[in-house]
């Protein structure tokens, strides 16, 4: 135990590389912000034009019945504005698909002490594909606990659960994707991954332990700190996101360091 406790303590030692991937991190969602905004600023002003001037749904009826030329026009501009939809979601998904994988490229190159390289860029889009199989999995397994916790109908251990099956995933995808960067084969990385907890089944269950505490000690502190000084829902969300931030890729590199490769790569975090 004396040995989990100790890792567990030192893999808050953190260097440069966690600055760089935090920025990595934050430079991503800036990103993705940006264009998830810009397009629903495009889609509000097609509605708007689309709708031209028209208020209710009894006025189209009306304009639509009155004249066939506005409502073949109408009919026009209709399909522009769904193919924009479908369009701008579609570049939105590869958009956040081509760029999540090269930033998580680039952060378990960080973690890894490799070399950050467009080889095999494209495979870990093929990995990202997976992935959401894996997600579904978990929030089939989130909604379970969420409905036995529900039963004691406190809100703080309901939300204990959920933060356990988080850090449970993330646990998984961290193994997955670091032996991922060894082998780049997707489903060879998993069968690794699964073989590895089967190994240091011990160390796995102390980083998932010691991380949930963490993340439920540090959201029972944002908890206080929104029930003493009412803090803003914008402000509230910015901290939550900060926080998952750093717990997100702190408990990559604890991951790394806890099950051998860091340590095989760079003696420590520092």
């Amino acid at each position: 135990m004396k040995h989990y406790w100790n890792t567990f303590l030192s893999s808050f030692k953190l260097d440069k590389r966690f600055g760089y991937v935090i920025l990595a991190d934050v430079l991503f969602w800036l990103l993705m912000t940006a264009l998830f905004l810009s397009f629903a600023s495009l889609l509000e002003s097609q509605g708007q034009a689309l709708k031209g001037g028209v208020t209710s749904t009894e006025q189209l009826q009306q304009m639509l019945l009155s004249s066939p030329e506005k409502a073949g026009q109408f009919l026009g501009e209709l399909k522009w504005f769904m193919g924009i939809l479908v369009g701008g979601m579609i570049i939105l998904a590869l958009a956040f698909l081509f760029l999540y994988s090269l930033k998580q490229k680039f952060i378990w190159s960080q973690i890894l002490h490799k070399e950050f390289t467009r080889h095999r860029y494209w495979r870990w889009n093929l990995l990202h594909l997976v992935v959401p199989f894996l997600i579904a999995v978990f929030v089939l397994l989130g909604l379970i606990v969420r409905m036995i916790f529900s039963l004691t109908k406190n809100q703080v251990i309901g939300g204990a659960g959920i933060l356990i099956v988080v850090t449970l995933y993330y646990l998984v995808y961290s193994l997955w994707a670091k032996n991922f960067t060894h082998h780049y084969k997707v489903f060879e990385s998993l069968g690794h991954t699964f073989s590895e907890w089967k190994e240091k089944g011990k160390s796995v269950l102390a980083v998932w332990f010691f991380a949930s505490a963490v993340i439920f000690l540090l959201f029972c502190l944002t908890y206080l700190l929104n029930w003493q000084f009412i803090v803003g829902k914008n402000t509230n969300l910015i901290i939550n996101m900060i926080i998952w931030v750093l717990f997100l890729n702190w408990l990559s590199f604890y991951t790394a360091k806890a099950t051998g490769h860091e340590h095989e790569h760079h003696n420590g975090f520092v």
